[in-house]
């Protein structure tokens, strides 16, 4: 387009700029999208992780199946997710579940409806892999056991109350007065599988004294009977599927829409439209968002309106 234009342009005749008009004008036409069909559901689940599929889940139970589920990724899941290592297949966690019979944990429910087993959990059955797939289990299991003996003297130490009357510190330095120094990929590895797996944060943002609060000797989970469920090499995939087999039609159900990203939530009294970044128009009775909030945060969504004053500080709070 660029060059027919150019050419004309050299000719410089009344007629030539005319001419030039008329290809710009057609081009334009041409290179405009054709308008999206609007789809409709009776409630759009924005979102297809966990919260958006155990919503559709509950939407089918009680038999009300009128409704799309809008996922950016390629995949459900959200951050169930499993992944592929060279040489070494790997979830990227187990699901851990509380079978103490005093504490409510709804992953058990949830495990149980998926028939899945349960093995007690122990916490130095695993293999290890570098970057490039070799196993270094051995190295790995060293560093554990340095990381266990800091955790016990720690332990200890609170057991003998030498916090007691002390500033509180973060459960990195705490670990470092009782030797727990980690240097190799192997130590990182370690300390990311004891403390972000399970607390989503480094031990440099968690509080010592919190923390030995619930997990110390005597604490509140000190004597915990956790066990996790066992999926083999394909983690918490099982889960994923089991929740989307209980209400999907089929692997090409047309109400699980994928690789769909959504831009704009347009809301009022008489129902919601939502628009993706293609230019497609979802409208709804009603919107169910299942967005993390770091999507909210990011305002990777904009809300027409905008969202009140209350929903924004409940947002952003954290």
């Amino acid at each position: 387009h660029v060059g027919i234009v150019s050419i004309m342009l050299t000719a410089g005749s009344r007629m030539a700029r005319r001419a030039v008009w008329l290809v710009m004008v057609v081009q334009l036409a041409i290179c405009l999208p054709a308008e999206t069909a609007t789809k409709t559901a009776r409630v759009l689940i924005l979102g297809g992780g966990m919260a958006g599929l155990q919503a559709a889940q509950a939407f089918n139970d009680k038999g009300m199946t009128d409704f799309l589920i809008l996922e950016a990724d390629s995949r459900l899941g959200g951050r169930m997710l499993a992944v592929e290592l060279p040489g070494l297949p790997a979830a990227d966690s187990s699901l851990v579940v509380d079978r103490r019979s005093n504490v409510s944990d709804p992953f058990r429910s949830l495990a149980d409806r998926c028939n899945l087993n349960y093995s007690f959990l122990d916490w130095s059955q695993f293999r290890a892999a570098d970057d490039k797939g070799n196993v270094i289990t051995a190295e790995a299991l060293e560093s554990q056991g340095r990381l266990s003996q800091a955790v016990r003297n720690l332990k200890a130490a609170w057991a003998r109350g030498d916090f007691q009357g002390e500033d509180d510190l973060s459960l990195q330095a705490a670990l470092r007065i009782y030797g727990w120094h980690p240097k190799t990929p192997a130590d990182w590895a370690i300390e990311y599988y004891w403390f972000q797996l399970e607390y989503v944060a480094h031990p440099s943002a968690l509080s010592a004294k919190r923390w030995l609060y619930l997990h110390g000797d005597g604490g509140l989970y000190g004597n915990q009977d956790y066990q996790r469920v066992r999926n083999s090499y394909f983690g918490n995939r099982v889960i994923v599927n089991c929740l989307a087999d209980s209400f999907r039609n089929g692997d090409n159900d047309p109400r699980i829409l994928l690789n769909t990203l959504v831009t704009e939530i347009q809301y009022s009294d008489n129902g919601v439209t939502v628009i993706t970044s293609d230019g497609s128009r979802y409208v709804g009775d009603y919107a169910l968002i299942t967005f993390s909030l770091g999507v909210l945060q990011h305002g990777d969504v904009t809300f027409t309106p905008e969202l009140p004053f209350w929903k924004k500080l409940a947002i952003n709070r954290f």
